[in-house]
C-alpha cells in the first residue's frame, strides 16, 4: 500500500501507511472484501464461516520510535472496523508481545535480555491488550531474535517461562485468554 501511494522507504514507515487516507482506504476495502468474501466450498461469507477462529489485524505490527499510543489507537479503529463487519469472530493483534519501557507488569529479573520489554518498535503489548475490542492478547517467541541467544539452557528457558507467564498475566488482567502465536 505505501508504495502504490508514494512513501519514501514504503517498506519501514508505518507511520505513513497509518495515517494516509489512500492507504487506509485501500486496507479498510481488503479487510471488507475478505470478510466479505464467499467460501467457494462451504458457500458460507467468511464473516459467517464457522471454521475460521479469528481475525489478526497486522502481523508483526511495528511503529519504530513513535509512541506506542499511536500504534495502540490505530489497532482499536481496525478492530472496531472489523467488528462493525463480522460480530461473529474474535479479533487480535497480531503483535510479537514487544513493549516499551518495561513496564512494572514483567518480572524482568527472569528474562536473560529485556529488548523486547524496552525495544522502542513503538507498540506497547500493555496497551494494546487493555484495548476493549482485541479479545485475547497475542505474542511471539523467537529467542535467538529477542537477543535471548540460541543455545537452549536454563537462560532461555527461564526467560521463555517469564514471557509466557508476564504476557499471560497482562491478558488475564484484562479477561482475556492469551495465545503464543508464533514460536
Amino acid at each position: 500500500y505505501n508504495t502504490w501511494a508514494g512513501a519514501s522507504n514504503p517498506s519501514r514507515n508505518m507511520d505513513f501507511f497509518m495515517n494516509n487516507s489512500d492507504t487506509q482506504k485501500w486496507f479498510k476495502d481488503y479487510i471488507s472484501m475478505l470478510l466479505n468474501r464467499v467460501n467457494t466450498v462451504t458457500g458460507i461469507a467468511y464473516k459467517d464461516e464457522p471454521a475460521i477462529f479469528a481475525w489478526h489485524i497486522i502481523n508483526e505490527g511495528r511503529n519504530t520510535g513513535a509512541d506506542p499510543k499511536i500504534l495502540r489507537d490505530w489497532y482499536q479503529e481496525m478492530a472496531q472496523y472489523i467488528k462493525s463487519i463480522d460480530s461473529n469472530h474474535m479479533v487480535a493483534t497480531g503483535e510479537e508481545g514487544f513493549d516499551d519501557g518495561t513496564p512494572s507488569h514483567y518480572t524482568t529479573g527472569k528474562y536473560s535480555n529485556t529488548y523486547s520489554l524496552r525495544a522502542n518498535e513503538g507498540t506497547s503489548y500493555v496497551l494494546n491488550t487493555s484495548i476493549p475490542e482485541i479479545d485475547y492478547g497475542t505474542a511471539h517467541w523467537y529467542a535467538p531474535d529477542y537477543g535471548f541467544g540460541s543455545d537452549v539452557g536454563q537462560s532461555m528457558i527461564d526467560a521463555q517461562h517469564a514471557w509466557v507467564e508476564d504476557h499471560s498475566a497482562i491478558a488475564e488482567s484484562n479477561n482475556k485468554p492469551f495465545v503464543i502465536s508464533e514460536y
